[in-house]
């Protein structure tokens, strides 16, 4: 499990984020609220996740605080 990720913002579209870190840019889906409260491009942002597997798909979801990846353990 992926418990968070830190490092540089590295682009953002719509719902997803590209976090860099380790020299690996990480896609991230975040809700759409998330997007205003961002640093600006290339400034270190902390996004706490939640990986969700399924037959179709891996996505991995973040939020700025902990309590964002446990709304979706709960649902």
């Amino acid at each position: 499990m992926i418990s968070y990720i830190k490092g540089a913002l590295g682009a953002v579209e719509d719902d997803v984020i590209v976090v860099e870190t380790g020299g690996i840019g990480l896609a991230v889906h975040v809700p759409l609220s998330l997007l205003e409260e961002l640093p600006a491009l290339g400034e270190e942002v902390t996004v706490y996740t939640y990986f969700q597997v399924r037959e179709d798909a891996m996505t991995l979801y973040g939020f700025l605080t902990q309590a964002g990846p446990g709304k979706c353990l709960s649902s």
